[in-house]
């Protein structure tokens, strides 16, 4: 498969584009192939901590009180946050060389990385909390497993988005692009209350 470097230099080579619209796209197809590659080097980062994730202290209280927050169950998970910090700021960094780019990127591309996210997430969710999880698979949309890995991973993007210089308004209108359900995600606080967590951690 021609990809899309190759491609525009074979429409340089007919004459389809000039040498200075060639520069200026492989300049942009640049910046997206470093974006996808810090997508992917952050969702590494956070799945290589998940196979050394702990139970956290909070999983045996759980049965007691309920429910915890989501914002309460990340904190609780042993270096989730932190992980998810590093992971918001390599992301962030990146995007915040061409922010004209990260919308169209996270429309087209993002959806690709979302799956090994949510897995990676759950997989940590499920280590620290396994009374809560145990039987739970991350990619089942109908489990609560999917739905807390679904919100953090958005809550990660909108915390990169926000290091990388976007005001919150703009950076969820941004991020819904890409996330699955979109709008829906970033109904109430929730969201935004973590991404604040990640940027800060």
């Amino acid at each position: 498969m021609i990809n899309t470097q190759e491609t525009l230099l074979l429409q340089k080579r007919a004459g389809i584009i000039t040498e200075s619209q060639y520069k200026q796209k492989l300049s942009e197809v640049d910046v997206e192939d470093e974006m996808f590659a810090a997508m992917k080097s952050a969702a590494a980062m956070i799945d290589a901590g998940a196979d050394k994730a702990k139970p956290s202290p909070e999983d045996g209280k759980l049965q007691e009180i309920g429910a915890l927050t989501l914002s309460a169950l990340i904190t609780g998970a042993p270096g989730l946050l932190s992980i998810l910090g590093k992971g918001a700021n390599l992301i962030g960094k990146v995007f915040g060389k061409d922010k004209n780019k990260v919308g169209e990127f996270l429309k087209e591309k993002g959806h690709q990385l979302e799956e090994y996210y949510i897995e990676s997430i759950g997989g940590w969710l499920k280590s620290a909390y396994p009374s809560k999880y145990k039987d739970q698979d991350p990619l089942d949309k109908s489990s609560s497993l999917y739905d807390a890995a679904h919100k953090i991973y958005g809550s990660l993007l909108l915390a990169a988005a926000g290091i990388s210089g976007y005001e919150a308004g703009q950076a969820t209108g941004i991020i819904q692009k890409g996330v699955e359900g979109g709008l829906a995600l970033f109904k109430g606080k929730e969201v935004l209350d973590i991404a604040q967590k990640i940027a800060a951690a």
